[in-house]
């Protein structure tokens, strides 16, 4: 007879997601028995979290919902402060630069090869002819990155949106509720 393995309990997996987390993601969240539920959390009484969250209809399912928003928005504000130098790196992808000629690497002129080459006693005369790709300036304008230009033009709003910023689905169960306990197992068995 195979052994059957108990989920782990929700005190098991406040481990893992310490009380503050935990604290923080419910106080954060608009749900009003996230609200209940916290503020059962605060009161002295000798209540397990797992007891709180049955008291007050709290599933698994909707706890990870809570928590993972939570963890969401603490991930997206951390990025937020990134994104100007990001936005700035990027514009300045998408400006053209202008480069050394690799036609005539940078000299402004190539070997005229239908002239004929004098000589002035021994030393032999170079005979050039302005670089055709440059027109003899030694360099050539490169145009930004492609990717980078249609990013600069869709944040400025001078083209429409493809897609969504931030697209999120979010699965958590199929169907019913299920209960705290036997949640945390399936949580940690899809994390591994």
């Amino acid at each position: 007879m195979p052994c059957q393995v108990l989920p782990p309990t929700v005190e098991e997996y406040l481990q893992e997601a310490t009380k503050d987390e935990m604290l923080q993601a419910l106080q954060s969240s608009d749900d009003p028995v996230a609200k209940e539920v916290l503020k059962s959390m605060l009161m002295p009484k000798p209540w397990s979290f797992t007891s709180i969250c049955r008291h007050h209809g709290l599933t698994y399912t909707n706890l990870m919902e809570i928590f993972s928003k939570y963890q969401l928005n603490s991930g997206l504000i951390r990025q937020m402060r990134h994104l100007p130098r990001v936005m700035e790196d990027t514009a300045l992808d998408a400006m053209s630069k202008s480069e050394p000629c690799p036609r005539c690497d940078g000299e402004g002129v190539i070997p005229d090869e239908n002239a004929e080459s004098m000589a002035d006693g021994e030393i032999k005369v170079r005979i050039t002819k302005p670089c055709p790709l440059c027109k003899g300036r030694k360099e050539v304008r490169v145009p930004g990155d492609k990717l980078a230009r249609e990013l600069v033009y869709e944040s400025a709003g001078l083209t429409g949106k493809k897609a969504p910023s931030v697209a999120i689905q979010q699965n958590f169960g199929s169907g019913g509720d299920h209960s705290i306990e036997s949640s945390v197992g399936l949580m940690k068995k899809l994390l591994k």
